[in-house]
Parts: structure tokens; C-alpha cells; sequence
């Protein structure tokens, strides 16, 4: 009896970790598994707030800083969703992007050059 006991706590610790892991997961780390040809110069905060300040394609042309909000609870829809906002000089982008079943990309945007 004392063993399962033993598991279970051990059990329940596994699962508080996990889920602080992926609460606290770090954008950098994240960053990693962007495609070759898209690079940040500095990624902060986490996979679902964060930010890419110098945003850049092809190492050659600068896009602009990007900031993300993920929507968590669309996880469970099978649906990834985010409000983005892509910034460079006094230009904005701002979106709200949801990404589903069938590699559909619906979005909503508000932009000022």
C-alpha cells in the first residue's frame, strides 16, 4: 500500500511539471523550429505570449518586430488561434488568425501604413 501510494505522488509531481512546462514554455526554445528562411534577432516570453523583435526573411529583408497572444482554449477545437500585431516604423498590422482541420487559414485584420 505504501508503494502506490509512493506512485501516485510521484504520479501527481510528473503532471505539475508537465503542465508548468507548458504553461512557461519559453518563445526561444520554440523559436528553434521556425523555417530556415524566416529568423528573429531576439524572441521573448512564451509560445503563447511573446514577441520577435527583427523579423526578418531570407537574412535579408527586414519584416518588422512581431508580437503573439495565443488562444488557448481553441486548442480544443482543433483549431490554433492568435491575435498577432506586426510592427515596423509607424506601420502596424494587427490580426486575428485561426489556423484548423484541412491547413485552413482564416483571418481578420486592421492595418495603418
Amino acid at each position: 500500500m505504501r508503494i502506490r501510494r509512493t506512485v501516485w505522488i510521484a504520479l501527481l509531481a510528473g503532471l505539475a511539471f508537465a503542465g508548468i512546462l507548458v504553461a512557461r514554455f519559453p518563445a526561444v526554445w520554440a523559436a528553434g523550429a521556425l523555417p530556415p528562411w524566416l529568423s528573429c534577432d531576439d524572441v521573448e516570453g512564451t509560445v503563447w505570449n511573446g514577441t520577435c523583435t527583427g523579423l526578418t526573411l531570407r537574412h535579408q529583408q527586414a519584416v518588422g518586430d512581431l508580437a503573439w497572444q495565443l488562444h488557448p482554449l481553441r486548442l480544443l477545437a482543433a483549431r490554433l488561434a492568435a491575435h498577432v500585431q506586426l510592427t515596423q516604423g509607424t506601420a502596424f498590422l494587427n490580426a486575428d488568425v485561426e489556423w484548423g482541420p484541412g491547413h485552413r487559414l482564416h483571418g481578420r485584420r486592421a492595418c495603418t501604413l
